[in-house]
């Protein structure tokens, strides 16, 4: 298990993604636009905001413009911070 600040730039959109196992994310700062895995809809999340995964996911997520946003990612495993599709 890990846990890992991820600075997310403003106007930046990106994916990320757990490797299997599960994966919690809490919003620290910024407004950040969030994809649910296998799901088109979007929403904004305000610092405290979280979401998480039990297993293999892939999390859609944008930084609003104007201000970076930064998470606190705790991880059973692996996981990887990828560019947008």
């Amino acid at each position: 298990r890990s846990g890992s600040l991820v600075k997310v730039p403003a106007g930046t959109v990106a994916r990320l993604r757990s490797r299997g196992a599960p994966l919690r994310a809490v919003v620290i700062q910024g407004n950040l636009a969030y994809r649910q895995p296998k799901k088109a809809t979007r929403q904004t999340l305000a610092p405290g905001s979280y979401f998480r995964s039990t297993g293999s996911a892939e999390h859609g997520v944008a930084c609003a413009a104007g201000r970076d946003c930064l998470l606190y990612v705790h991880a059973g495993g692996r996981f990887d911070v990828l560019p947008a599709r």
